[in-house]
């Protein structure tokens, strides 16, 4: 039964490994041991399938601000993502966050100082080349492109336990 389990995981990982998505985009920010179970997120897809890029933006800070847990490890800052911070802290989430020194530099002035009065807020300041947040259940992930810069144009989307485990165990490869 074990290598059962085993030869499925593997089989899942080559599968989402070939998919156009994780082929066209750097993995390196990705450690090995979750590279293996990388199929984990074969429940999901890319973000804007029908291309309403800005429909799905919207969505995506909707379900952020209304969760109950939100991890997340940014090298980018986007318009609105500090608001949805907030309003996540405001209905009373656990947040945890790794930001680089880069995103920390493109925040209004005393907004850490503001989101570190809330109890429930963690922060950890530390380069990196990701751009990933695991709200509940679901799990948004942005790669970055051969050529080095973030594609923000198409994320990886999936929702549901083996999505929120993969993605934790993510965030926990970069944080505390």
């Amino acid at each position: 039964h074990v290598l059962s389990v085993a030869l499925q995981d593997l089989v899942d990982a080559e599968a989402m490994m070939d998919t156009e998505f994780f082929a066209s985009h750097d993995l390196s920010c990705i450690p090995d041991h979750l590279i293996s179970k990388i199929g984990m997120l074969k429940s999901g897809s890319i973000s804007c399938p029908n291309g309403d890029q800005m429909r799905a933006q919207r969505d995506y800070i909707r379900a952020v601000a209304a969760a109950k847990e939100v991890y997340g490890v940014s090298s980018v800052n986007m318009i609105g993502y500090p608001e949805m911070i907030t309003a996540a802290l405001d209905g009373g989430a656990t947040v945890a966050l790794v930001l680089s020194q880069a995103v920390i530099e493109t925040l209004s002035p005393g907004q850490i100082d503001k989101w570190s009065s809330y109890e429930n807020f963690r922060l950890k300041i530390a380069d990196n080349r990701a751009a990933f947040t695991v709200a509940d259940d679901m799990l948004m992930l942005a790669l970055y492109l051969p050529n080095g810069k973030i594609d923000l144009l198409q994320e990886w989307a999936a929702s549901g336990d083996p999505a929120r485990r993969w993605g934790r165990d993510l965030f926990s490869y970069y944080s505390f």
